[in-house]
């Protein structure tokens, strides 16, 4: 009722779970320590980090499909139905192989 009569329209409330609360920030932070105890999640931490899917190799680009160039491995492709990914979710992407990255050299040359 508060944010009808504040001017809202088609106001709906449904159920949340505690993941679904996190903020963006603090998501990507949760995500970069877990890649820091195990660089095999990144794959699985950037996927979550952007809420996407990986895609098998081999299948089309699109502005809806993002590749990723990880340090060590084969690249990564996430894919996201629906919205193609922006350039800020891109850097955030970014941030973290670097980081998956020097934690693989942490002393480098």
């Amino acid at each position: 009722r508060a944010l009808t009569s504040a001017g809202g329209r088609e106001v709906s409330v449904l159920p949340a779970t505690m993941h679904q609360l996190v903020d963006p920030i603090t998501r990507a932070l949760l995500l970069a320590s877990s890649v820091g105890a195990d660089p095999r999640r990144l794959s699985a931490a950037l996927a979550a980090m952007l809420d996407a899917r990986p895609l098998p190799s081999g299948r089309a680009r699109s502005r809806k499909t993002l590749l990723l160039a990880p340090a060590t491995g084969r690249p990564i492709r996430l894919h996201r139905p629906g919205l193609p990914f922006t350039a800020t979710e891109t850097a955030r992407a970014l941030a973290l192989l670097e980081l998956a990255r020097r934690l693989d050299d942490p002393c480098p040359a």
